[in-house]
């Protein structure tokens, strides 16, 4: 189970303050080993809790395999939008690399509710 420290549960409740304040592009930014990942992972929890689709968008093929990793961690099964893998556009979480993205616009489909950028 995921147990995150005060205050990355304050950077989580400050996030959603931001949503339920009309925001809809928000920016989390902390030092390396403050615990994004874990705050992202979270928030990725509570979408899919709520019957809704996330992209997590990555920008390097090492990051994708560490965020499934992590993902698989804490519960969640994301299906890879990547190259060398089939794409599962049925499953509500995926995490996409971006040069994918860039090369296969039908991955654009996929952003739907939810989009997070690492």
């Amino acid at each position: 189970m995921l147990k995150l420290r005060d205050y990355q549960q304050q950077v989580k409740k400050d996030v959603y303050s931001a949503i339920r304040n009309g925001k809809n592009k928000i920016l989390l930014c902390a030092g390396t080993g403050a615990g994004k990942t874990e705050c992202a992972t979270s928030i990725v929890q509570d979408i899919l809790s709520r019957d809704r689709r996330v992209a997590f968008l990555v920008h390097r093929d090492n990051l994708v395999r560490q965020t499934i990793a992590r993902f698989e961690k804490y519960g969640l099964n994301p299906s890879i939008v990547a190259g060398g893998h089939p794409c599962d556009e049925s499953n509500p979480c995926q995490v996409v690399s971006m040069q994918t993205l860039e090369r296969r616009k039908s991955a654009l489909n996929l952003v739907d509710d939810v989009a997070i950028y690492d």
